[in-house]
């Protein structure tokens, strides 16, 4: 089974679901090759790495790539080193709207032979890359395209796609096992917000201070035992809920990483080095619940799909397939394939 880290259903209005571009940088600075945790954390393998091969293995000797909101430049890497293994003259373009730097630690695993053909554009959208027009053979995406404006996207896509281009995105799509992730991400996020524990034990953490302060110890303290009780309680509702989804993660990190602050090493630090990391759980909380609020987001609708499609057509692609994408037999994305009508 998959790990992906997503009961409430439900789209909300795209605009403001998204994360800007300096939200999608500080995530991309933390050394993400992905944005999956567990599964794909180190870059896409199995039958996704597989899938892309079987593209690559359509494109002439000597190739330019384009890779559509590459993030920290997980598929224009997949790509360059397919090209590297089969001694290839390709060059990748990675783009991406947020600030991004794949050629540091990210990259830092790659050869020389890989980065010397590979090139990251920052704060470069999809829909204006400002690249030369009919010069792509190739226009791919992995989860970045729907993040766009379609139309105008697609309108650049097909701008800078050459005479025989081809472009090849999977995208996110409702139903999915990613969608339905999201989902039940953003409902464990809600879970412990709402369940008060962080605030517990910013209260515990303060007044166990006062009473060491006084030269007291907190277990002979009324306050500090009725707030580790109530914070014993909480801990226990929430290893209930635990049991309540497929894939907990998020409840998990939430309650382990907010009670390390009573484990021995941390102990003796400043209160104010448990409270910063206090805030630090909540914000990294926080942070994930947006990123699926994004994808929630940008899970295209039939109805989108169909736009999209009739986008294709219109700009003067054909669309040779529009299908879900399963992986281990779960529906896990759509595939979209059209090539430039010459």
């Amino acid at each position: 089974m998959f790990r992906f880290l997503t009961k409430k259903s439900g789209k909300i209005p795209r605009e403001s679901a998204r994360l800007d571009s300096k939200q999608w940088t500080r995530f991309w600075q933390m050394g993400s090759v992905t944005t999956f945790l567990g599964r794909f954390e180190n870059n896409y393998d199995g039958e996704l790495q597989e899938f892309w091969q079987q593209v690559f293995e359509t494109l002439p000797q000597a190739s330019q790539i384009i890779d559509l909101g590459t993030g920290n430049g997980a598929l224009a890497l997949l790509a360059a080193e397919y090209a590297a293994s089969k001694k290839l003259s390709w060059h990748i373009v990675g783009i991406d709207s947020a600030q991004i730097d794949p050629s540091g630690a990210v990259a830092a695993r790659c050869s020389r032979e890989i980065l010397e053909i590979t090139n990251f554009l920052s704060e470069t959208s999809i829909e204006s890359t400002g690249l030369t027009a009919s010069s792509f053979d190739l226009a791919m995406s992995q989860f970045g395209f729907e993040y766009a404006k379609p139309d105008e996207a697609v309108a650049e896509v097909c701008r800078i796609l050459n005479q025989s281009g081809c472009f090849v995105a999977l995208v996110h799509v409702e139903g999915s096992v990613l969608h339905k992730q999201a989902v039940d991400g953003i409902a464990q996020v809600d879970d412990c917000l709402a369940s008060g524990l962080h605030e517990l034990l910013v209260q515990l953490i303060r007044r166990v201070d006062v009473v060491i302060r006084k030269g007291k110890q907190p277990i002979n303290d009324n306050k500090c035992e009725n707030l580790r009780a109530r914070v014993n309680e909480i801990t226990g509702l929430l290893h209930e809920k635990i049991e309540e989804y497929e894939e907990p993660g998020q409840l998990s990190f939430f309650t382990e990483r907010s009670m390390a602050v009573f484990q021995s090493g941390f102990i003796p630090r400043p209160i104010d080095e448990k409270l910063e990391f206090l805030n630090q759980v909540v914000a990294e909380t926080l942070a994930y619940r947006q990123r699926m609020e994004d994808l929630r987001a940008a899970a295209q609708t039939q109805e989108e799909l169909a736009n999209l499609s009739q986008s294709l057509t219109r700009h003067g692609l054909t669309l040779q397939e529009s299908t879900r994408f399963q992986i281990e037999g779960h529906e896990f994305c759509h595939k979209l394939v059209a090539q430039k009508v010459t």
